[in-house]
């Protein structure tokens, strides 16, 4: 079991930084486009391209981190629909009973949330954890405290513990022979 979780988490990190970062720079790109076109398209000096060059970094951030949220059930859509070393992870009906073929984004929404949920809870914990941590090390938590790499190491953490016990806890979820 423990090889397929490995795998389910490393198909899950590849995926998901690869469909969230090409979608958030597509995204970005189109909405400094937009606006560059709003503006009348004024010529490309050096002012123009440092203007536009920190807007598109400015917009990434936090468009990055709402693409994420969404691409996420569509790798768990796609987590669902193939085999890792021989096992796959199969989604029941609310009753329990049958499999649902083929998977569907609206079918894999309400174990997302639930997801989603649990990987918030753990880096809340973590967080806790950190900066408890921090203080008994006698290091500073305000002011640098919890920087961005930090932050995106415990979400990476909360993802491999919550895997598992997504998988155990949920009823919908059952792993099966491929």
């Amino acid at each position: 079991m423990i090889d397929l979780y490995l795998r389910l988490w490393l198909y899950w990190l590849f995926w998901l930084f690869l469909y969230s970062l090409v979608a958030a720079v597509l995204v970005d790109m189109v909405l400094v486009g937009s606006i560059y076109l709003i503006k009348g398209a004024p010529s490309l000096d050096e002012q123009v391209r440092r203007a536009l060059g920190s807007m598109v970094l400015t917009i990434f951030g936090p468009l990055w981190s709402m693409v994420l949220i969404g691409t996420q059930l569509i790798v768990l859509r796609r987590m669902m629909q193939r085999c890792f070393g021989g096992k796959r992870m199969i989604l029941l009906t609310c009753k329990g009973d049958e499999r649902i073929w083929p998977v569907g984004l609206g079918d894999v929404l309400s174990v997302w949330r639930r997801w989603v949920v649990l990987i918030a809870w753990m880096v809340m914990i973590e967080t806790v954890l950190v900066i408890g941590g921090r203080s008994l090390l006698g290091m500073s938590v305000i002011g640098g405290g919890l920087d961005i790499p930090t932050v995106g190491i415990m979400i990476v953490l909360a993802v491999s513990l919550s895997l598992p016990l997504m998988m155990i806890r949920c009823r919908r979820i059952r792993v099966s022979k491929c």
